[in-house]
């Protein structure tokens, strides 16, 4: 353990790291800073702590759990995100867009309702097909 210190704090650096510095933890006031990371910081959690900015930086896989219901994987290896979880509600205040540079699906195994609260539209620069076994218009 490694320690920095002045009279009144402001520059406090404690260090704590294992042999060889395989992991690492630094608590450092001078640049309002906690960091925990492995001796390459490909894996770290990086907290400002004057602005309230915080980084987790995983060399391929960052999972987060929430009891037994909620998990977010992110695989830097493949470039997928998961996000299992019982109900998932998404607000955007001012708009929502999303996009693909290649095809997108949006499936429900039980009902499906797309709604426009002023207006709705469906296009394609392509071929357009509208399938069911009773399809409804006006």
């Amino acid at each position: 353990m490694d320690s920095k210190d002045n009279e009144d704090g402001e520059k406090d650096k404690i260090q704590i790291r294992t042999a060889k510095e395989l992991h690492n933890i630094e608590l450092d006031n001078e640049k309002n800073c906690i960091t925990v990371s492995d001796k390459d910081k490909k894996n770290a959690i990086v907290i400002k702590t004057e602005d309230g900015r915080m980084e987790v930086t995983a060399e391929k896989k960052l999972t987060v759990k929430v009891g037994d219901s909620i998990e977010l994987t992110m695989n830097g290896e493949n470039g997928t995100v998961n996000l299992k979880c019982a109900t998932l509600q998404v607000k955007a205040d001012k708009a929502l867009k999303m996009e693909t540079g290649g095809n997108g699906k949006l499936n429900a195994s039980a009902g499906l309702t797309l709604e426009g609260g002023s207006q709705a539209k469906l296009s394609s620069s392509g071929q357009t097909a509208v399938a069911g076994s009773l399809i409804k218009v006006g």
